[in-house]
């Protein structure tokens, strides 16, 4: 791990190419070397981290809890990450919605300025699979599967829907 690390700090690979290149690692030993990358490089990284096969943080910037899991082929933007996350398959955490300008037309739309802030995930949150976040999450929330969060609401709810809408309340 020391070499990719070296490598990373030096400018010699893009931390999303390491971070592609460790997901693409099965069983296990994948489990372990995704977990001790982060562990390394993420500005925090808490205890029992699980990176499921072909999922990727990619901003060092991104600060996870304890116990957080990420499901398959999921996508970590910049984000902070709560205790106790549970991500489901395919799961994308964008930094922010804004990606782009869309006013102007002047020029290509990839030349355009735009706005990557930083996403917090509160404590004990269930994403299901297919679900995109593009807003604050906060904790003990469900945001169900394929749910497309473009707004924050309040702690246990449950959400659904594209854009995502609460659909229920969790028990206190």
């Amino acid at each position: 791990m020391w070499p990719l690390i070296t490598a990373f700090r030096k400018g010699l690979v893009s931390y999303n190419s390491v971070g592609v290149l460790l997901s693409m690692l099965p069983g296990r030993p994948g489990l372990l070397f995704r977990r001790a990358w982060y562990k390394a490089t993420l500005k925090s990284c808490g205890e029992g981290l699980g990176i499921e096969w072909g999922s990727v943080i990619s901003n060092p910037d991104t600060r996870i809890g304890d116990h957080c899991f990420l499901g398959h082929y999921s996508r970590v933007e910049l984000a902070d990450i709560g205790d106790d996350l549970i991500a489901g398959d395919y799961v994308s955490i964008m930094s922010g919605l804004k990606h782009y300008e869309i006013e102007r037309s002047s020029e290509p739309m990839r030349a355009r300025p735009g706005e990557h802030p930083r996403v917090t995930i509160g404590n004990d949150v269930w994403i299901g699979g297919h679900a995109s976040v593009g807003a604050d999450v906060a904790p003990h929330t469900v945001v169900g599967a394929g749910a497309v969060v473009t707004r924050s609401f309040e702690e246990w709810q449950i959400l659904g829907g594209v854009p995502a809408r609460q659909i229920g309340e969790r028990p206190l």
